[in-house]
């Protein structure tokens, strides 16, 4: 991305280090006049993605330079959450236009490409700053979380935190003492108690679901096979028997 302007250096430097969006308040704490931002509209270069929010020279952004304006649109102390949290931590993916951000404040209620949950506020535990976006911690995002989807969706991503190596029963635990009467707080509580699995198909959820619900002993899922020949063998020696 080339510069914002030749005579505003630090504008363009921050929203290089942003994702490529900048928003009006930052830009006026740089020393560029409302006169000059409106100059810089009309120019194009400074192209409205949310009020008082632009993105610099182009729409084209990755995923958390959007995630990132729609934070920005909603005011000082919000944070990406709920599904969009979950996709930014890489705990499951979506496929939702609108982005989910937490916010005290009423800004952003209007934009029709947020989807603005208002909160008293977070404690500092409850809140990161992850690949650059402002973001509800892992703990916090999966109580948001299984306020709004089912429950095997939720149980997967329980597994794959622990896959990719952030599922931290304590820190849960912890944020679900302070939710009592939460949406999703029971969910997640039942999930916890429950060995959840990471699967790949809804043959293999069903099949988990079939054997907890029948108490059977669950199948091991996705699995590592030190020796796949040798199981292979077994396998067909089986069924020629």
């Amino acid at each position: 991305m080339g510069p914002l302007d030749p005579q505003i250096a630090e504008p363009s430097a921050l929203a290089e280090r942003q994702h490529g969006v900048v928003e009006r308040s930052q830009l006026r704490a740089l020393g560029v006049s409302d006169t000059r931002i409106r100059g810089l509209i009309r120019a194009r270069t400074l192209l409205r993605l949310h009020r008082g929010v632009y993105a610099v020279g182009h729409r084209s952004l990755r995923l958390e330079g959007r995630m990132l304006a729609a934070v920005l649109a909603c005011g000082p102390g919000a944070v990406l959450s709920h599904r969009s949290a979950a996709a930014l931590w890489e705990l499951r993916a979506t496929e939702r236009d609108r982005i989910d951000v937490s916010a005290a404040s009423r800004r952003g209620g209007a934009d029709a490409a947020i989807d603005l949950h208002r909160t008293g506020g977070f404690d500092a535990v409850d809140v990161a700053v992850h690949r650059g976006v402002p973001v509800t911690s892992v703990a916090r995002t999966f109580v948001d979380l299984a306020g709004v989807v089912a429950a095997p969706a939720l149980e997967r991503a329980l597994a794959q935190a622990e896959v990719a190596g952030i599922y931290d029963r304590a820190a849960l635990l912890e944020v679900l003492g302070r939710s009592n009467g939460r949406r999703g707080a029971g969910a997640l509580r039942a999930a916890l108690d429950e060995p959840f699995a990471l699967t790949r198909s809804k043959l293999e959820r069903r099949m988990l679901s079939l054997c907890r619900r029948h108490r059977l002993p669950e199948p091991s899922v996705n699995s590592l096979i030190e020796d796949p020949a040798g199981v292979a063998a077994t396998v067909r020696t089986l069924l020629a028997s």
